[in-house]
């Protein structure tokens, strides 16, 4: 991380807005550890109030980078103080989609750690411990939709989805691309949705 020479003023301001600041609304859902998280924008509409408030400001600007993206956010205050960091990630595919997506997850974990918001639930330290979601999904399946996709198949999308780092838009830039209505899916539409996603997720065309 890198600062102005001073940042006496920023930081009071910072230590201001955090108190102010609005809990993010988890709107979306990580299936793979089943917990939720605020996507981009529920993250933006929290901060932003208080960052205006008290004379803060967020610049955040993709620099070159092989393979992924590189994300640099900077915390800007009124006075011209400022402090930045930057974030490395790797794209699920490299396409425009696939970077846009890496961007999109990028934009939301900096945003939220620079100016101090929980965009997800605590999986009370199962990701860094190597537990997977194997064990949670022992549980008995809901009882499925006849005509609809099963709560298995809606499982499986929301898990690609966070795999391929895509927000609610970019699914459904996806399925229209693929000719599937996303507001009409059957267990049929929902299988070959969940195919392509794979395909995408593992390199291949869709």
């Amino acid at each position: 991380m890198a600062q102005s020479e001073s940042i006496a003023a920023l930081a009071a301001a910072l230590c201001e807005a955090q108190f102010a600041l609005e809990s993010a609304q988890k709107d979306s859902l990580n299936p793979h550890f089943r917990s939720r998280y605020a996507d981009l924008a529920s993250v933006w509409n929290a901060a932003r109030p208080a960052l205006h408030k008290h004379g803060l400001s967020v610049v955040q600007a993709p620099e070159p980078c092989d393979n992924g993206i590189r994300l640099r956010t900077i915390l800007l205050h009124k006075s011209g103080e400022w402090i930045d960091s930057v974030l490395t990630l790797p794209a699920s595919r490299q396409d425009a989609q696939g970077y846009g997506s890496a961007m999109t997850y990028a934009r939301r974990y900096a945003l939220a750690a620079m100016v101090g918001i929980v965009a997800d639930d605590d999986d009370d330290g199962n990701a860094a411990s190597g537990i997977t979601a194997q064990r949670r999904d022992e549980a008995p399946a809901a009882t499925e939709n006849s005509d609809g996709p099963s709560d298995k198949q809606n499982g499986m999308i929301r898990h690609l989805r966070e795999k391929l780092h895509w927000e609610k838009t970019d699914l459904a830039d996806f399925a229209r691309e693929q000719q599937i209505d996303l507001h009409r899916l059957t267990k049929r539409s929902a299988s070959e949705l969940i195919e392509r996603m794979q395909a995408v997720l593992n390199g291949e065309p869709a």
